[in-house]
């Protein structure tokens, strides 16, 4: 008999366990509201690479192929550290092209950064480069489009704004607008691409910040805010 009043005793307590549980716990379980992530992703294209230097600074004689991978490298940090999915087209200091297409390697390493971004059918392509000019007085950020596309012209614009609000007129005094530009990249899919022209290296003073980490940290935040801008109002 005390055996089964033990029982008892103990079904019972379990029951008025079970019973404050549901009444106070559950109710504040259901109304806690779980609202997913979007899911994005984007390509990060850092121009030229091997033996294709790209455009070569006048005073510490860096190749744009270095700085192009690691601003493009600082960007995708951003992305992934918010959640979001990155496909580097170019990891490395290497080109895409095969050693044996070396007399052809350009249009290969386009090629193949072309297949990158179509199978990835990303939210966005942003292909990071560094700028040149014939004067050494032109300096800043600019970003290109292909006016063909409405969602490409309106992540240019999106991108160039940030970039001339926090970049431009804080470091040179001056804007840009995001134009169109007639190049492989920004043609090669209908995902909505753009080019960034992250400074001159013909520039003294562009190229002093465009080598600096701390610099290029800045640059890759603000191309950040420009594509999330344009992508949360689109």
């Amino acid at each position: 008999m005390l055996v089964i009043k033990k029982t008892m005793l103990l079904s019972a307590l379990l029951m008025v366990i079970a019973i404050i549980f549901f009444s106070v716990v559950v109710p504040y379980t259901i109304i806690t509201v779980f609202i997913p992530k979007p899911t994005y992703s984007f390509v990060i294209d850092p121009g030229h690479g091997g033996i294709d230097g790209g455009v070569m600074g006048k005073v510490t004689g860096i190749y744009e192929r270095e700085l192009n991978l690691s601003v493009s490298e600082k960007l995708a940090d951003y992305f992934v550290n918010s959640g979001y999915g990155v496909i580097m087209t170019r990891k490395n200091k290497y080109g895409l092209y095969n050693p044996t297409q070396v007399n052809n390697f350009k249009r290969a390493d386009m090629e193949k950064r072309a297949e990158i971004i179509n199978e990835a059918n990303a939210t966005a392509v942003i292909s990071i480069h560094m700028n040149n000019f014939p004067s050494a007085a032109r300096r800043g950020a600019q970003v290109f489009f292909n006016r063909k596309s409405e969602s490409s012209v309106l992540l240019g614009k999106s991108v160039q704004a940030t970039l001339n609000e926090a970049i431009n007129i804080v470091h040179s005094g001056r804007e840009y607008s995001a134009l169109h530009g007639d190049y492989f990249i920004t043609k090669c899919s209908n995902t909505p691409t753009i080019i960034v022209e992250c400074g001159f290296l013909s520039n003294p003073l562009d190229e002093k910040l465009l080598v600096d980490e701390k610099f290029q940290m800045e640059l890759a935040y603000h191309i950040f805010s420009g594509v999330m801008s344009y992508v949360l109002t689109a």
